[in-house]
């Protein structure tokens, strides 16, 4: 007879504990794929345009995923995203473009005196059904409620890089490790953040109540961080950090 392995007895999560670490539920939120995010045009990325591609996402994932390719944002849209000029928007949009990030068309003619709209598509999700391509593939997912909040838009490049680092680090563990995320200096260098920048990009973020950094059991060295992603789940209770104003999802769309 083959006795149960006590590391694996209680691996099974409740359905409350799956609720707490799940997407969540009545609120719209943005899937973005691993492999996207752990991709070398990503790292690359300046915060403008981070911040561009952040408000395409969250138009495209608040509006049941059925408009890509005639996502309309105006440019006082993308302002509050964080980009503060104009100049700057269109920079960031011409760059994405050319990393083949987001597609853009010219939209109706609704003035015959003024410009049409650009339109735009994001190249990672299927345009009309919406759906990441390969909906097998590895992702993570965000509130809209939190991508949208000042804490998140005002966040500079290398506090969203890090931030990356850990939902990845969080699907790696299939959400289960929120609160005990672990993630050495050298991973966090390896997506593009510079290690003397690493220790004040935690405290900015730690600042806007995004993240919560603890400490581990003492090795050798030294105690390692242990991070928990204040707006998702863990096993041990719902999230915890709370955008202001949320705007529910209607039942139906």
């Amino acid at each position: 007879m083959v006795k149960p392995n006590p590391k694996t007895r209680n691996s099974r999560l409740n359905k409350i504990q799956q609720r707490w670490i799940g997407p969540p539920q009545g609120r719209p939120w943005a899937k973005i794929p691993v492999a996207i995010m752990d991709g070398e045009g990503w790292h690359g990325l300046s915060v403008n345009e981070r911040r561009v591609l952040d408000a395409l996402i969250c138009q495209h994932f608040r509006y049941f995923q059925k408009d890509n390719g005639d996502l309309q944002i105006s440019y006082s849209g993308f302002k509050l995203a964080g980009v503060t000029h104009g100049k700057y928007v269109s920079s960031a949009i011409k760059n994405l473009l050319a990393i083949n990030m987001i597609q853009t068309k010219e939209g109706l003619r609704v003035n015959p005196t003024m410009r049409p709209s650009a339109l735009y598509g994001i190249a990672f999700y299927r345009s009309g059904a919406g759906y990441i391509k390969d909906a097998n593939r590895n992702f993570v997912f965000v509130p809209v409620e939190a991508m949208e909040s000042p804490e998140w838009c005002r966040l500079s490049i290398n506090a969203r890089r890090i931030l990356d680092r850990l939902m990845i680090e969080n699907r790696r563990h299939n959400y289960e490790k929120n609160g005990a995320l672990r993630v050495s200096y050298s991973q966090f260098e390896g997506h593009g953040v510079g290690g003397r920048l690493i220790a004040p990009s935690l405290q900015e973020i730690e600042a806007t109540g995004l993240l919560v950094v603890t400490r581990g059991k003492r090795r050798r060295v030294s105690e390692p961080n242990l991070y928990r992603l204040t707006f998702l789940g863990t096993i041990d209770g719902p999230a915890t950090w709370k955008a202001p104003n949320v705007v529910f999802l209607p039942k139906k769309p």
